[in-house]
């Protein structure tokens, strides 16, 4: 009789408890920003594969597979390190896995620019 082994899912990525830091590696460019200066993160039911994190001037957007231990960890600032890793989505074995595929960073279109508050002249604002 065979018997069917249970493999309990791995989570890519590494966390920690109270890290002062956080490192995204798309591969080529490892980046690590202070907790402190972390913003909204985001995840839509219709696209559960991406994960939107503001940090800082910076947006990183976080593609890949059964993401919601590692958006688990984004909310509880628990992740101190996630790594690109394209070549396990080739891997079946994987499937129940939870890793990233590709890491992308962009900048934040409207970091550090002025709000307009309710009365305030564009002159205020620095708008000419």
């Amino acid at each position: 009789m065979e018997r069917l082994a249970f493999k309990k899912p791995r989570q890519h990525f590494d966390t920690a408890t109270h890290p002062s830091r956080v490192t995204f590696d798309d591969g080529k460019t490892e980046r690590s920003f202070p907790w402190i200066s972390c913003g909204e993160a985001t995840r839509d039911s219709a696209e559960p594969s991406i994960i939107r994190f503001e940090v800082g001037e910076w947006i990183v957007m976080l593609r890949g597979y059964n993401l919601g231990p590692l958006f688990v960890a984004i909310e509880e600032q628990t992740l101190l390190r996630v790594r690109a890793l394209p070549e396990l989505s080739q891997n079946g074995e994987r499937e129940s896995d939870s890793f990233v595929t590709h890491i992308r960073f962009m900048r934040s279109l409207t970091f550090g620019m002025p709000t307009k508050r309710k009365g305030s002249s564009q002159l205020e604002l620095g708008i000419e």
